[in-house]
This record gives C-alpha cells, structure tokens and sequence, in this order.
C-alpha cells in the first residue's frame, strides 16, 4: 500500500439513518472550524492559555494515535515511513492542513526519527488569529499534537512533533520538527510534561479493547433477543427505490437457503447491512455475526484479528487481547 493512495472518503461509512460515519469501528465527527475556534477561546477564558495548550495537545495526540493504530489494521505498509505518510495525508483529507513533507527518516532499529514538514493553510493557526489575535508563538497545537501521537505509534516510543514557525506569529505559513523524546534531550522532558504520552497510548489501547468487547456484548444480546419465541429481528433497511426492494425480496429469499452468497459492491453501499439482513433473516439468526475486512489487512494483523495475541508479542500491543473466533465460541457457550 503506497500513502499516495489512501482515499478517506472510501474508508468512511457514512450511516445517516443512525446519525453515524464510522472510519473502521471508530465513530467520526464532523464539526463546524468556527465552532472549533469559539471552544478554544472558552478554553482560554476559563482555564487559561498554558492549560488550554496541555489540553488541546494531548486531544490531538489522542486523535493522531488512534488513526495511526486504525491505518495500520487496515493496511500492510511497505515500511514505516510509508505507514507515516499517511499522516499528513488524512490531514490534509480531514481538512486541517495541507502538508509538505521535507525531511524523514525512520529507523526503529537504531531508534532514529527525524522528520520535518511544512505545513499550509493550517485551520488552527487561522482559528486562533479569528478569536485571539495575532500570536507572539506558535499555536497549531492540535496539529503538531496529532503528528506527534501518529509518530509516536508508528515508532512504538515516544516522540514529540514541535512547531517552530507558524502562520498565526506572523510566518509564512508552519513549520514543525519531529524527534524521539530521547533525541529532544531536555526540552524533550518540557514538552512530554504536556502530552503524558505513555499514560494517553496505555488509555487508548484499553480503550480500544473496550470497544471491542461492548460490540461483543451487544452482538450477544441481540442474538438472546432474536431467541425469543415470536421475536422478528431488528434489522431494517428502509427504501422507496423499486430497484433497492427487488433487491431486498432476493435477499430475502437467499436468506432461507443454505447457500454461500458473494455480495459485490463499491465501498459504503451497504454490503455489511445486506448481510446481516441475510443472517437475521436466516435459519442461522440465534449464531454469531462476525464482520470483518479480510481483504483489508495484511497476514500477520489478520491472525492477531481472528485469533488474539498476548502483550508484547509486537510493537504497539500493551494489552492482551481475544481474537474473533476466542470471542465467538466463549459468547456461544454463555448462549446454550
């Protein structure tokens, strides 16, 4: 997979029905950067500008973090620097800069990363010029703290992305450096004051575990509803297209035959929900439904997928954690 082709828009699974876009199973949000500028003023009012800094830092590291563990589930990456490239190019696709990559090299080996990158049209620098004014410092701190928490994931330690020059001090346009927190030395030890990096990577991996077994839990209790006696299952798919229903009559045929059944489609037209309305409607409703892009993940994140692995067993794996097939014959045993 080559940076150059990531396409967001054909990642993202746009539900509108449910009031929900998902990138994976992540939900995503959309918001308004004006919006974005009035609570970082609140921000400042409120709690000040040192502590609005720390906050908004460790809230775009968050944010970069978990991108960077959801490309590489979705992709095999030829080599780290490739897998990093695709940060700057989700954020110029999320809409926040535009990104021109100077300088990077990456080798986990030696424990080497340098990078440097000029960035364009930063939404942050013009937010805080709108509400606050012209800044005597840099300020794009979501942004630098987005790259930072990507990094620090592609890296698998820490490392701190700082802005040395920014549009909204006056510059032409943003400039930020990238090292590990061991090549900044003591400044090093300032910044990741405010990131709390370790404790933030540690948060979002259980989190993401947490998800994981919520989908679980919920995929359980749905299959204990469907068990009921008279119950009709949930799954609806609303339409007044007279092709769509044709469609939806097949599927509801198919449903009662055991068959294997290849749905073909482009990405977001609804393939996932045609199939879980095949399982519900099926002989097969009171089993398991286990989604998952094969296609999508290269071999070895794929075995970690179906079957787990164990903290440790590769970079970026704190948690232990129960593969699909674990999941789905514990969940059927707690069932009979």
């Amino acid at each position: 997979m080559d940076a150059s082709e990531l396409k967001l828009v054909e990642l993202l699974d746009f539900v509108p029905e449910r009031g929900r876009i998902s990138f994976r199973d992540h939900r995503m949000l959309l918001w308004d950067a004006d919006a974005f500028g009035s609570l970082r003023k609140e921000l400042f009012d409120n709690v000040g500008v040192d502590a609005a800094r720390g906050i908004l830092r460790r809230f775009g590291f968050a944010n970069g973090y978990r991108d960077a563990l959801t490309t590489r589930q979705l992709f095999s990456w030829p080599s780290d620097a490739e897998w990093w490239r695709s940060c700057p190019i989700l954020q110029g696709q999320e809409g926040k800069v535009r990104a021109q990559v100077e300088a990077l090299e990456i080798d986990k080996a030696s424990g080497r990363f340098e990078l440097a990158v000029r960035w364009h049209d930063s939404y942050e620098a013009a937010q805080h010029v709108r509400v606050q004014g012209a800044s005597h410092e840099p300020v794009c701190w979501t942004l630098a703290g987005y790259a930072s928490g990507f990094s620090t994931a592609v890296m698998g330690e820490e490392v701190f992305v700082v802005e040395e020059q920014c549009a909204a001090a006056g510059h032409d346009g943003c400039r930020v450096v990238g090292k590990t927190r061991r090549a900044w030395g003591a400044e090093g030890d300032r910044v990741a004051s405010e990131y709390q990096a370790p404790a933030l990577a540690l948060a979002l991996e259980a989190r993401e575990e947490e998800l994981r077994r919520a989908a679980r839990q919920l995929e359980l209790r749905e299959r204990e509803l469907r068990s009921i006696p008279g119950a009709k299952p949930a799954t609806g798919f609303p339409t007044r297209n007279a092709a769509m229903q044709r469609v939806l009559e097949l599927v509801d045929k198919v449903a009662q035959v055991d068959v294997t059944v290849l749905i073909t489609g482009e990405s977001g037209v609804g393939k996932e929900r045609i199939s879980r309305r095949i399982h519900d409607r099926s002989p097969r409703a009171s089993g398991e439904f286990v989604a998952i892009n094969c296609g999508a993940l290269p071999e070895a994140l794929l075995e970690s997928e179906l079957f787990g692995h164990v903290r440790g067993a590769f970079t970026g794996a704190v948690v232990d954690k129960k593969g699909l097939f674990v999941s789905s014959e514990l969940a059927a045993r707690r069932v009979a």
